[in-house]
């Protein structure tokens, strides 16, 4: 089977939203999604997930897009190839994921935003070190 199915696209948002693959996790993956039996079995019939809840869960979860319908590429957003509950966590991690879990949805995607903002900063900064020697090495060759 494809891993990119829609039934393999149906359990990866599953995996995101924390509902256990087993007997009734369609039923609790519709309440989360707040859509109807009906609705998820048009989606298997039509082999086809709403691409908008895909985004929507991307963007609320901060997983991949790319992973979420292929499960190809890092997990999480920021390159993190493997889940956080597979590595292990320093006691620092610990207590700033427990204080991350204990905020509201909205202001976990802000945290997760302005992190995203400073992993690019500190690529752009060392990307702009490394021009910058290899600019002055072409000046003094020249």
């Amino acid at each position: 089977m494809s891993k990119k199915s829609t039934r393999d696209v149906i359990d990866r948002i599953k995996e995101v939203l924390g509902i256990e693959n087993r007997k009734g996790s369609d039923t609790r993956l519709c309440e989360a999604l707040s859509v109807s039996r009906q609705t998820l079995a048009s989606w298997l019939s039509r082999d086809s997930v709403p691409y908008a809840i895909c985004i929507e869960i991307s963007e609320n979860k901060g997983v991949t897009l790319d992973w979420l319908l292929t499960g190809e590429g890092p997990m999480l957003k920021g390159g993190i190839a493997e889940p956080l509950a597979e590595q292990p966590l320093t006691p620092r991690q610990q207590a700033v994921l427990g204080l991350f879990n204990a905020l509201p949805d909205e202001k976990q995607r802000e945290i997760l935003s302005a992190l995203e903002d400073k992993k690019r900063m500190i690529d752009m900064e060392a990307e702009f070190k490394e021009l910058k020697s290899v600019l002055a090495a072409l000046k003094s060759a020249g």
